[in-house]
């Protein structure tokens, strides 16, 4: 009883803040969308999985859209793009843009507090925190090293992280990513140069396609032997799939945060439609990928030997690669 008791969160005005303001939002969303997109919202939003049906979550599992439902970086980064434009225009100015990153920090972290701290969203809130301090600082910062600091950080604080699969999860995807765009950046590419407006906008497009494509694949790699060790299962259309539901999610995340500001206003009745569409598109896209023939293949099951003989396996490949 007493252990509970200490399990319990405690009962300060902070913690009860916390639990208000959240529930402030539920309602908001509750209010502006159907059941479907309540669902959606508030998982994909505030990390609120209470209401998503079995079903929803099988679809997502099985087309390689699960991550959407768990509150991460790709949903951290979205809110810091969103905060960091509205300091754009003061980009001349060194003292506005210091502050403004101090700003930035402090609505993550409570954006955080918000979602329940967990260690995905805690990691990724850490290292956009970092690098904030850089700019702050003026230092330069390296995505390697940011990623083991926030380690460091997480595991000095609890040790028990290490053995959590979200956190397993979520750094073993961006240390792939990281060395996948480390190694980009040192190839040397040529760089087609076309005075047409068309051309550029079409150039524009196809460099986000391939940059896309390349983090999904690696980000799919870097974490495949913890799935297959875990769970597995593959998704095989996990590339087609982050295509479509990544702009998706993206545009649904910015239509909430707009929904939550002008929420006291009538304005906030202009974001249900497009809500309504988003979440509704999302259910269908990802329904007709998980329909599809061989959409996710099953009973992978690896041991704890297997998964680091893989992970040694893509290490080697990587290294073929950059060189």
């Amino acid at each position: 009883k007493q252990w509970k008791l200490l399990a319990q969160p405690p009962n300060n005005t902070l913690n009860s803040y916390a639990r208000n303001t959240k529930q402030y939002l539920l309602c908001t969303l509750k209010q502006h969308t159907d059941s479907t997109g309540y669902a959606l919202t508030s998982a994909i939003t505030i990390g609120h999985k209470a209401s998503l049906k079995g079903s929803t979550k099988q679809y997502f599992s099985a087309s390689g859209a699960s991550h959407l439902l768990a509150v991460s970086g790709l949903h951290v980064g979205i809110i810091f793009m969103a905060i960091s434009l509205l300091f754009r225009p003061f980009k001349r100015y060194k003292n506005v843009q210091r502050w403004g990153q101090i700003i930035v920090i402090l609505l993550l972290w409570i954006y955080a507090y918000l979602c329940g701290l967990p260690p995905s969203i805690i990691r990724a809130v850490t290292m956009f925190s970092i690098g904030a301090l850089g700019i702050i600082t003026g230092q330069q910062n390296y995505g390697i090293n940011n990623v083991c600091f926030t380690a460091f950080i997480m595991l000095l604080y609890n040790p028990n992280y290490l053995l959590d699969m979200g956190f397993q999860l979520s750094f073993s995807a961006v240390i792939g990513i990281l060395l996948y765009v480390e190694s980009r950046r040192s190839q040397v590419a040529s760089q087609c140069k076309v005075s047409a407006e068309t051309s550029k906008i079409t150039n524009r497009l196809l460099t986000w396609v391939k940059d896309m494509c390349g983090i999904s694949v690696v980000a799919q790699l870097a974490t495949l032997p913890l799935i297959l060790y875990y769970f597995g299962t593959f998704p095989t259309y996990f590339l087609l799939t982050n295509l479509v539901m990544i702009p998706l999610g993206t545009l649904l995340v910015y239509a909430c945060l707009l929904l939550f500001i002008l929420s006291p206003t009538p304005l906030a009745n202009w974001f249900e439609w497009p809500i309504t569409f988003l979440t509704s598109s999302m259910q269908t896209v990802t329904q007709f990928i998980s329909t599809m023939p061989g959409a996710q293949l099953t009973n992978l099951h690896i041991g704890l030997f297997q998964a680091a003989c893989l992970y040694a396996l893509l290490f080697c490949l990587y290294r073929f690669y950059k060189h």
